[in-house]
C-alpha cells in the first residue's frame, strides 16, 4: 500500500469536495409524514397538516434577512402561514417520532401548504421541487452556542 503526504490527501479531499454538487435542482418524489428536506441552513420537515390556527402570510421568502444566504423563497402554487411556534414544535415532534429531536421556538419558521408543485428557491443551494397538495414546517439549522440561535448562511 503507497502512503500519501499530508500535502497529497488534502490535495485529493479538496479535489473530492469540489466535484461534490449542492447547487443543483432536486425533484423531492412523495413524501410522507416526517420526512426532512435540507436546503442550506434550512429544513422542511413534512407535517401532518396545518395546525388549528395559522395566519396567511404573503412574504414568500422563509427565512427572515435580507442577505442572500437568508432568500429561501417559494415560487409556485402554495400557502404560507404563521402560527404558534410551541404549536408547531408539537407538530414537529409528533412526525419526527420516536427519533428524539430538540427544538426550541427561535428555529422555526412558518408552515406552508403546496396546492401545486413548489419550487424551493435559493441562489446558493440547489432548488428542491416539493410536492402538490402537502404540508411542510420550517425549521432553521441551530448555530453551536451558548445560547439557542438560528445559523445564518
Amino acid at each position: 500500500m503507497k502512503t500519501l503526504t499530508a500535502q497529497k490527501t488534502l490535495a485529493r479531499v479538496q479535489t473530492t469536495a469540489e466535484a461534490i454538487r449542492n447547487d443543483e435542482t432536486a425533484e423531492v418524489g412523495t413524501v410522507s409524514v416526517g420526512d426532512v428536506i435540507r436546503q442550506g441552513d434550512l429544513y422542511v420537515v413534512a407535517i401532518e397538516g396545518l395546525p388549528a390556527i395559522v395566519k396567511p402570510i404573503k412574504n414568500r421568502q422563509l427565512a427572515p434577512g435580507t442577505s442572500q444566504g437568508s432568500r429561501h423563497s417559494l415560487i409556485g402554487d402554495c400557502e404560507i402561514f404563521e402560527a404558534d411556534k410551541d404549536h408547531v414544535m408539537a407538530i414537529i415532534t409528533r412526525a419526527l417520532a420516536p427519533k428524539k429531536v430538540e427544538l426550541h421556538s427561535v428555529l422555526i419558521g412558518p408552515v406552508f401548504r403546496t396546492i401545486g408543485t413548489v419550487e424551493l428557491d435559493h441562489p446558493e443551494h440547489g432548488n428542491r421541487i416539493l410536492p402538490a397538495g402537502e404540508v411542510f414546517a420550517v425549521v432553521y439549522q441551530r448555530a453551536f452556542a451558548d445560547e439557542v440561535r438560528r445559523q445564518l448562511d
